[in-house]
């Protein structure tokens, strides 16, 4: 799962970008953000506490429809470090939710997010956008990531059209803690 070096940091993340394009074409500029920083921040925007993480991740898995077919786990760091775990998938294969929900607690307790990791990324997906790297299929990602900037690089939700499209269900660990969930 983690990243080997055997390519640069902008391969990986052209290839986690067109990698995401394929699997979600309908992806907005700001889905786009949101997967960067995710990436680059983990998983601690989104802790409430631990009886509240358990309690909404049963809850979400309670109410999956399960008419959408997606991997398992998802790299989303071009290091390998941060990897969203799909619930349909994870539910469907009797994992323990209880697994996923402190290995989403321990990143987000341990990984340390960088807002400057997050603007080099996006940089590098405007360069890989311009070069024609990665197959983008939206317009407004330039406005879209300065708009970001001028918001302070702030969490955001995924669009309208993406939730609409994909019904996301997952959660945001470090890529290490995979085996630890996975496994029976």
């Amino acid at each position: 799962m983690r990243n080997t070096g055997r390519t640069d940091p902008a391969s990986r993340l052209a290839s986690i970008i067109n990698r995401q394009t394929g699997l979600y074409p309908e992806m907005q500029p700001r889905d786009i953000y949101k997967l960067l920083f995710q990436a680059a921040m983990g998983s601690a925007h989104g802790v409430t506490g631990v009886s509240r993480a358990k309690a909404d991740l049963m809850r979400e898995i309670r109410q999956l429809s399960m008419d959408f077919h997606e991997p398992p786990v998802e790299e989303i760091s071009p290091e390998g470090l941060i990897a969203r775990v799909n619930l349909r998938p994870f539910a469907a294969a009797g994992h323990d939710p209880d697994r996923l929900a402190c290995a989403f607690l321990e990143t987000a307790g341990s990984f340390t997010g960088s807002r400057d990791r997050l603007a080099e990324y996006m940089n590098t997906v405007l360069e890989l956008y311009e070069s024609g790297s990665i197959r983008l299929s939206v317009h407004g990602l330039r406005k879209c990531f300065r708009e970001m900037i001028s918001q302070g690089l702030p969490a955001v939700h995924h669009t309208d059209v993406y939730r609409n499209s994909y019904h996301p269900a997952y959660r945001v660990v470090a890529s290490v803690l995979i085996p630890n969930i996975t496994d029976r």
